[in-house]
């Protein structure tokens, strides 16, 4: 325990020393991910995190499950009013549905160990984020955004009936009750609140995680990976780099090469796996109790059904993969300003910060 815990310690003084040492370096690194936040993650998933709250805290996600009751319990063991969170989160991008499992196991309406279970499937990136880095930036065609969406939608879907016989999720308390729909001003207050806390804790933690990848390329790590990545599959370096990089953050996808159509069922595997940098988004808002290999096996498998599922869909429908040669500017924020969303979040943050403290005073 010494051993590990002054390993520990070591590490991370190394780490405080080359911050000062290559802090140039670091500052460059820390703005364009700041910028990758700001201008991909903000808009991209805060909305929809907003109106994902609101579905569940109001009870509306319940009747996502009643037409698909027979298909929900029998082919995928889930309850039917708990399909609606599995819905949701193929579209609401990585953390939403580990962001909804989590508050309602905190309000004892489901039990730890079966929201740990669900976070398994209930994980995918939002088509939001799908067309415009690999639609728009990476290949000017929001329509090959939608292909690359449906491809890991496939994926995860495939991933939910194989894991199914695995899962046997208990009736929860959400499903004892009766089914009511509630809206009101604090449904939409709570909601806002929770999920602008939720995107700050997500865009900190990978500007911090940006910060660690740099200082760990900087030991020569990161390059021998990428010899070894180069070797075997015959890319070169700078694709073999950007893969790597996305593998521990998966914004980093946007720095692949722009119209290599070939690197699409690759794209497809990073997106459904998602990245060390959401994986450990979603381990924090689990707070620490998400089951990190079983998670990890569903996610290999995921990403290679949707590795598969690409390689069919370019083999049998070339068409869909024809473009018109137009000029295209790949991502860059230089044309627009991140104040809009730093605004924002800092508004949301600050007014219903105060909200909750009048209401607590005045309790």
């Amino acid at each position: 325990m010494k051993l590990k815990s002054g390993f520990f310690t070591l590490t991370i003084i190394v780490f405080m020393c080359m911050s000062v040492v290559f802090s140039d370096r670091i500052r460059l690194d820390f703005r364009t991910s700041l910028e990758r936040c700001l201008f991909i993650v903000v808009p991209s998933l805060y909305i929809f995190m907003i109106l994902s709250c609101m579905l569940v805290s109001s009870g509306a996600c319940r009747l996502f499950g009643i037409p698909f009751r027979k298909f929900s319990e029998n082919v995928l063991h889930i309850p039917s009013e708990l399909f609606g969170i599995f819905v949701i989160s193929l579209v609401g991008g990585y953390p939403t549905g580990a962001k909804l499992l989590c508050s309602m196991a905190e309000n004892n309406q489901i039990s730890y160990e079966d929201a740990d279970k669900l976070s398994r499937i209930c994980f995918c990136s939002g088509p939001a984020f799908i067309c415009g880095v690999v639609g728009n930036a990476l290949y000017g065609n929001v329509k090959i955004g939608i292909i690359v969406f449906m491809c890991i939608l496939l994926g995860n879907i495939l991933s939910a009936i194989v894991t199914a016989p695995f899962r046997n999720i208990r009736k929860s308390q959400i499903c004892k009750t009766d089914l009511k729909i509630c809206f009101n001003a604090e449904i939409l207050t709570s909601s806002v609140y929770s999920s602008a806390k939720s995107v700050i804790d997500i865009c900190g933690i990978t500007l911090a995680f940006s910060a660690f990848t740099l200082m760990i390329s900087l030991t020569g790590i990161t390059d021998k990976i990428t010899g070894v990545i180069s070797a075997i599959t015959g890319l070169n370096h700078e694709v073999s780099l950007s893969v790597i990089l996305s593998v521990f953050e998966i914004s980093n996808i946007a720095t692949l090469p722009t119209s290599d159509y070939s690197l699409l069922p690759i794209i497809c595997g990073l997106l459904s796996f998602g990245g060390i940098c959401v994986l450990l988004q979603v381990s924090a808002i689990s707070g620490g109790k998400l089951k990190i290999f079983p998670f990890l096996a569903v996610r290999f498998f995921s990403s290679l059904s949707s590795s598969l599922f690409c390689l069919i869909t370019m083999k049998f429908f070339p068409q869909w993969f024809i473009v018109n040669a137009v000029a295209f500017k790949a991502f860059s924020s230089a044309g627009g300003s991140y104040v809009p969303s730093v605004a924002l979040l800092a508004m949301t943050y600050i007014l219903l910060s105060s909200c909750k403290t009048e209401k607590i005073t005045q309790s």
